[in-house]
């Protein structure tokens, strides 16, 4: 497993582990670009969300802000799920995993391309 690869699978859990530390931070799953060559990949990640900052534990110790983290990995809305503290730890339980939760979104291990909002 590479680097990359790693740190996609333990955004999951990091994100989770936040949001149970600071109850007021929303967990994000979503498709994340991580090739920036003409043929982008996506992967499956996870972060966190809290007033405005974006906290990925798997890269760094500090928040960034969240327009920089989005336009950095290519997010759009319409590859992404939010889920309350509340909302998350309810999923974990009842799946046993740290996420990704919706298979309908998240059911392809990578993607090659995303289509605009």
């Amino acid at each position: 497993m590479s680097g990359e690869e790693h740190r996609a699978g333990t955004s999951f859990q990091a994100a989770l582990h936040f949001a149970f530390e600071n109850r007021t931070a929303l967990i994000v799953h979503g498709w994340i670009r991580t090739d920036l060559s003409k043929r982008p990949r996506y992967v499956r990640y996870a972060w966190n969300e809290l007033e405005g900052d974006v906290y990925d534990l798997t890269q760094h110790d500090r928040p960034i802000s969240k327009e920089l983290f989005y336009r950095k990995h290519n997010i759009r809305e319409n590859g992404i799920r939010r889920y309350t503290v509340q909302e998350a730890a309810c999923m974990a339980v009842g799946t046993c995993r740290y996420g990704p939760w919706d298979m309908d979104l998240f059911g392809a291990e990578r993607l090659i391309h995303i289509e605009e909002d």
